[in-house]
């Protein structure tokens, strides 16, 4: 028995509040447009040609792979994002519980709605 019985369901809710975050960071179309100025951003920063970019930025900036601008990738791939991400909710947890607390249940509520309309 752990001193704190409630870790299980605590860890449940801000992993999933980690995935939705991570999922509107590099995936929803909510957030395309920021993604799309931060590629912008990226590619220019590094000197690298910025005219095909006018389709699918998501698509190229997943063709280009190695090549891509780091921040570009940072915003585009899930696993790179996720970790940052989770340092981030782990912080949160840590530092503001009270306030995080509300803020991780919503978007654990979100990130289960999310999952369950894929299945539907």
């Amino acid at each position: 028995m752990t001193a704190y019985p409630y870790v299980g369901l605590v860890l449940l809710v801000d992993a999933l509040a980690c995935w939705r975050l991570t999922r509107l960071v590099t995936a929803d179309t909510i957030t395309a447009p920021l993604r799309a100025r931060i590629y912008r951003w990226a590619y220019r920063r590094h000197q690298l040609d910025v005219s095909g970019m006018e389709g699918d930025l998501d698509a190229m900036v997943d063709a280009d792979g190695a090549a891509a601008p780091r921040l570009a990738t940072l915003v585009r791939c899930q696993l790179c994002a996720s970790v940052w991400i989770a340092a981030g909710v782990v912080f949160a947890r840590c530092a503001t519980p009270d306030v995080w607390a509300p803020v991780a249940a919503a978007l654990a509520v979100a990130a289960v709605s999310a999952l369950l309309a894929r299945l539907g």
